[in-house]
């Protein structure tokens, strides 16, 4: 279970690349404290607390880091194979 009070405990890891928070309960604030991690470049947030504002506040203090909020959309194409099913 990790939570923003857990995440203060990561601000010692300098050589942190990636971090994947996927389906957590942190928010924007608890995310501060991974600002001074000089070696951050991906963060992975989908399904947390952090909303739109928070994404735009994380990409300022964090601006060499690539925030990546999940949730994608992809569309079928045409020369796509797919199967249909119909409702009955």
């Amino acid at each position: 279970a990790i939570s923003d009070k857990g995440l203060a405990s990561l601000a010692g890891l300098k050589q942190l690349q990636h971090l994947n928070l996927f389906g957590t309960a942190v928010s924007a604030e608890g995310l501060q404290h991974l600002k001074t991690l000089p070696s951050l470049r991906q963060l992975f947030v989908y399904q947390t607390k952090v909303n739109a504002s928070g994404y735009s506040e994380l990409n300022k203090l964090m601006p060499r880091c690539v925030i990546d909020t999940g949730g994608y959309l992809v569309p079928t194409l045409a020369q796509d194979t797919t199967v249909v099913k119909l409702e009955q």
